[in-house]
């Protein structure tokens, strides 16, 4: 009976995966050549093509509150946003001579150009445009010289040149931007290995007085009059009626009265980036740490960017942009001013069009990505502008994209979330928790009066911590084998708690080199599991491989036949937070495994609930548990440099989240709070083993009286969008949601009054 039910499941699988094949991005080595030349900066020094030094000639477009201009000389994109006037530029408002629409890195065998739509096509006269009704298309055809720019792209034969179109649309109040990289020309034995996209669109300068205030109230008048409207008035309505200055929003009235609003409308300009859970780096500032960053989205190194989105707040404007296609190609660069005097502060996007690896000067190419890379700019102004609204038109965007679920969780959600570590590496010698003792305490738990509990179950099969590829998958008989575990999901399954099997999707020990994903040289890539226990307990590091992108199907329906018969809640993709990587073996890069691991970890939610440990925006749609979220930076705060809850407000509301274990780090208090800042559930990781610091003797107390406080009053806002976020007073922060409830939290050692509100030390306290 239980085969062919095995056998039932596996066909139902199957059929649900079959669609993914296909769909993917498929590369191969393409060549491979060694660099005889050195790098080539090619540029004019003229900084005429680098500034928008007067009005646009040329009206485009007015959709919603924005409108578009164009200046032909320049190929610049200028779009104003009408209810203040900001300004928004392809090209800055004050002297420059690096800025560009685009820049490109080409390589041949004589070295590698950086080339730049400015001086390399603009001031060459080599670019055309088109005006359509709701935007403008250039192409550019950008070259190291000005003979290579006069004919064919596929005619150059000393040098490097390509073609391409760029399409700048004005779309519900929306800039989107986009290439498609299939059309792009190059010139023979040439390779494009990365475009910047806008790399100084909105660039803040330090100096506020060197931007022309003249020229963006001239810019506002003209975008204005396309939209039909009389000079004199301040704003538009989306049907086009005018509104002046009586006719202000209850809304603005009313974030004028919120102390977080005000505290937020005197926060000087910013880059928005996605570092951890998210952070801005202020313009006005300095910090050499944080000067000069890049975040690899979907990326598996410390700078990996969970989110891929950017944007930058900039006097009463401030623009959030998110990454449409083509997303894990890219990386987001931020940068404050330098000190010369075309500095600027930007970030941007910038896309690999084509994977290398780099040998003693022998470079390996992978086939370059084909499809499309795009990016919508949003825009808003006022009260508005700051990094909460910016986190919900993101969340809005990523909506409809179709990158996140619009599923709202239910009211009074809030569990205890506690990580398990059944064994290290398999052996009865690393097993520290048995299925039976898990039970009593969830047993225990419940005598205390916590209702709501969620166990996830890490090391649980052979191999411990270092899953195999699934097929050999067992549960371990050391920590009471399959019944056992049944035993144990009875009694959750009665108490409506839930129990989650810990697996790993993208990562295996003891596979076959066949099985594993290689780099362009065909090494296997090589990871680690971290091992929290030790040094008490294993090892601090075990390795595994990558699997090939082509063996993440076959794994996904042996885990799923493996779950069919166990009677937990459902999985928790322990590696969830691996967006993509490259893969040759596989022949895919990394927008192709992004595809095949977002759409084998969606499968399994049609089964059993999902969950996945760290985030990921391309595995979480279908997650309604994530755990391991960072609340934190990667990169160190500084005065300059601030944690931000980016993350946590795009996903608060559509599903649970976690952060690392509050018991992970020194100082569990302010763990703790840090999770009713940012509206995380609390998790813990717990053993039984009485010598190790994570026995759950030490920290049981305290984990029962906080989620007991802590569901009675907030567990409605875990349904609730949050809609504010601010430092109040030093130490003290404010959470805002959309029912009206605001959480103050005090890191300091002493209390703190918010009017007529006492903050106790290292607390929180909730007002309605």
């Amino acid at each position: 009976m239980r085969f062919k039910q095995k056998i039932a499941a596996l066909l139902s699988v199957t059929v649900l995966l079959l669609g993914f094949a296909g769909c993917s991005e498929k590369t191969t080595s393409v060549t491979a050549f060694s660099i005889k030349g050195s790098e080539r900066h090619i540029g004019s020094g003229t900084t005429s093509f680098h500034t928008l030094s007067s009005l646009p000639e040329t009206s485009v477009s007015a959709s919603g509150f924005t409108a578009m201009s164009f200046e032909p000389s320049s190929a610049a994109v200028c779009v104003t946003e009408l209810t203040k006037g900001n300004v928004w530029s392809v090209l800055p408002l004050f002297e420059n001579g690096a800025a560009s629409a685009l820049d490109v890195v080409l390589r041949t065998s004589n070295g590698v150009y950086y080339l730049n739509s400015q001086d390399n096509s603009i001031a060459y006269g080599s670019y055309r445009y088109d005006i359509t009704e709701k935007g403008v298309s250039v192409e550019y055809l950008i070259a190291d010289r000005a003979e290579n720019a006069s004919g064919k792209v596929s005619s150059v034969s000393d040098g490097a040149a390509l073609k391409i179109t760029v399409d700048y649309i004005l779309s519900d109040g929306d800039l989107r931007v986009s290439a498609d990289c299939a059309a792009i020309e190059l010139s023979p034995d040439t390779v494009l290995e990365s475009i910047s996209l806008m790399p100084y669109f909105g660039a803040v300068k330090n100096d506020s007085e060197s931007t022309d205030a003249n020229l963006e109230k001239a810019v506002l008048t003209s975008a204005q009059e396309i939209a039909g409207m009389p000079n004199g008035l301040k704003s538009v309505k989306n049907s086009g009626e005018a509104v002046t200055d009586a006719d202000k929003s209850d809304g603005d009235t009313e974030d004028n009265n919120d102390s977080t609003a005000a505290a937020e409308k005197e926060t000087p300009d910013f880059l928005l980036v996605p570092d951890g859970c998210g952070a801005v780096m202020y313009t006005d500032k300095t910090d050499e740490n944080t000067a000069d960053l890049t975040f690899d989205v979907y990326g598996t190194g410390e700078n990996g960017a969970a989110i891929p989105v950017f944007g930058i707040k900039k006097g009463s404007g401030a623009f959030v942009a998110v990454i449409d296609d083509g997303a894990a190609t890219a990386d987001i660069r931020a940068r404050r001013a330098e000190k010369d005097s075309f500095g600027a502060a930007t970030v941007y996007p910038i896309f690999t069009v084509t994977e290398h690896i780099e040998d003693g000067g022998k470079y390996t190419y992978s086939q370059p990505y084909s499809g499309k890379i795009s990016v919508c700019y949003r825009f808003m102004s006022g009260s508005e502008a700051n990094y909460i609204s910016m986190a919900a038109v993101c969340r809005e965007e990523l909506i409809r994209n179709g990158t996140l679920s619009s599923k709202t969780l239910s009211e009074n959600e809030y569990p205890l979330d506690i990580s398990v570590t059944v064994s290290v590496d398999g052996t009865s010698k690393r097993t520290v928790s048995t299925f039976e003792e898990i039970e009593d305490l969830l047993q225990l738990l419940k005598a205390k009066g916590v209702e709501n509990v969620e166990v996830i179950l890490n090391g649980m099969f052979s191999g411990g911590l270092v899953c195999g590829n699934g097929d050999g998958m067992r549960v371990l008989r050391a920590a009471g084998g399959s019944s056992g575990l049944q035993k144990l999901c009875e009694y959750a399954n009665k108490q409506k708690f839930k129990v989650f099997a810990g697996v790993t999707l993208v990562k295996a020990g003891g596979i076959k080199n066949g099985e594993s994903a290689t780099d362009l040289s065909g090494s296997v890539i090589v990871s680690s599991v971290k091992n929290t226990l030790a040094p008490d307990i294993g090892q601090a590091e075990y390795s595994v491989n990558f699997i090939a992108a082509s063996e993440i199907e076959k794994k996904t329906i042996s885990l799923m036949n493996n779950a069919e018969r166990l009677d937990v809640a459902g999985l928790c993709i322990l590696d969830g937070g691996i967006g993509a990587y490259y893969d040759s073996s596989s022949g895919m890069n990394s927008v192709g495994v992004s595809e095949v691991i977002a759409k084998n970890i969606s499968a399994f939610s049609t089964r059993k609930e999902l969950a996945v440990s760290g985030v990921s925006f391309n595995t979480v749609k279908s997650a309604s548990l994530v755990t391991d979220m960072s609340l934190v930076t990667n990169n160190g705060e500084s005065d300059a440099y601030k944690a931000v809850p980016l993350i946590p407000a795009v996903l608060h509301s559509t599903v649970r989240y976690t952060g690392t274990p509050v018991n992970s780090g020194t100082a569990a208090q302010l763990n703790l709070l840090k999770c009713i800042e940012y509206g995380a559930q609390p998790q813990y990781l717990w053993v039984f083993d009485k010598d190790s610091r994570f026995c759950y003797e030490q920290t049981f107390n305290e984990a029962v009286t906080f989620v007991l406080r802590a569901s009675e009053e907030l567990g409605d806002v875990n349904s609730c969008r949050i809609v504010s976020h601010g430092e109040v007073e030093d130490g003290v922060f404010c959470t805002g949601y959309d029912n009206g409830a605001r959480v103050y939290v005090n890191y300091n050692n002493y209390s703190v009054n918010i009017g007529d509100i006492a903050v106790l030390p290292y607390d929180y306290i909730r007002i309605n």
